[in-house]
Parts: C-alpha cells; sequence; structure tokens
C-alpha cells in the first residue's frame, strides 16, 4: 500500500478538502491517506509529509508549489460585539478595534498589521487586541463569544454567518490568500 502523508495549514481547510480527498481515495483505493492537521509550517522532508496544504505567501524554497484556489479573507464579529462598538467602515477604523490576532502571522507577537489593497496600493493597517491564538478555531470561536472582530478565510465562516453567529462585513477591502 502506498503511504500518503499530508499537512494541512489552518486546521479549518479540513471541511473544505476532505470531501475532495475522498473523492480521490475512492478513485485511487491502494493509497492510504495520513491527514496532519496544524497551524505550523513543517519541514515536508524532515517530518516526513509528502504534500503540504498552505494558505497564503509561501517563503523561499526548492519545493514544488501550485496555487490550487483562492481563498476569500474576511472580517467578522459577533452581533453583540458589533452592536456594543459598531462596525468598522474603513481599514484604519480597525484601530480603534479589539482585533484577534492569529499568532502565526507574526510570531515575535508585536506589531501586528493586515495587509489591504487601497486604490492598487498594498496599505499595512496596524492592529491590537486583547485575545491572541496560533490556532484559527479559537479565533472563530473567540469573535462568536464577542471579544473582537476576526480575519479568517471566508470558507471557515459561512457556516456562523448563515446562523447568524457573526456578521461579517464585506466593505471593507477584500484580502485574497
Amino acid at each position: 500500500m502506498l503511504g500518503q502523508f499530508l499537512h494541512f495549514m489552518f486546521e479549518s481547510r479540513n471541511f473544505t478538502l476532505v470531501p475532495l480527498i475522498s473523492s480521490f481515495m475512492k478513485c485511487y483505493p491502494q493509497i492510504s491517506v495520513d491527514i496532519q492537521l496544524s497551524d505550523r509550517y513543517v519541514d515536508l522532508i524532515k517530518d516526513g509529509f509528502d504534500i503540504a496544504f498552505r494558505i497564503g505567501d509561501l517563503s523561499d524554497s526548492g519545493l514544488i508549489a501550485r496555487k490550487l484556489n483562492p481563498h476569500q479573507l474576511i472580517f467578522a464579529a459577533s452581533p453583540d460585539y458589533l452592536a456594543q462598538y459598531g462596525a468598522p467602515l474603513i481599514p484604519d477604523d480597525l484601530k480603534k478595534h479589539q482585533c484577534l490576532i492569529y499568532q502565526y502571522v507574526n510570531q515575535n507577537k508585536k506589531d501586528h498589521v493586515w495587509t489591504f489593497m487601497i486604490n492598487g496600493q498594498i496599505v499595512n493597517i496596524p492592529i491590537s487586541g486583547t485575545f491572541q491564538s496560533n490556532q484559527t478555531s479559537a479565533l472563530a470561536i473567540a469573535a462568536i463569544e464577542g471579544l473582537g472582530i476576526t480575519m479568517l478565510p471566508e470558507s471557515m465562516l459561512q457556516e456562523p454567518i448563515k446562523q447568524k453567529k457573526y456578521k461579517n462585513f464585506y466593505h471593507l477591502p477584500s484580502r485574497l490568500i
């Protein structure tokens, strides 16, 4: 039996990719799949992975990378948070809000920014907040609990938005990853 070891960046991606992997495995039943979910980068060679799915820019490496599908990042917060603090209307408004910080993006845990494309130019907006995590699922739950504004892939937040656990604000410039 052939073994394929996969690593998924952002543990929420399993909801999107597992059905695809299921279809693949039905076509190729001789292949075993071991999915490891983590928000950290792995060394594919050292850690023994055959494939990694990652979101965002890749650092320079000798590995072969293919863009599979763009993901839209969206901004969301609980209705209670937005009722209490208001919704940001422009990216600069985020400076006045509790932003839920994804530690993996900036591991030195200071100088956090969210990057926007505004009028064709890249603009970094400094953000701050009292809640940080290295797990996207923790940020999603913190947003539902009213702790602040999160920026996560739309596919991760679609169902909770339908259930009205979040309100999203598409009027902020979109972020593609």
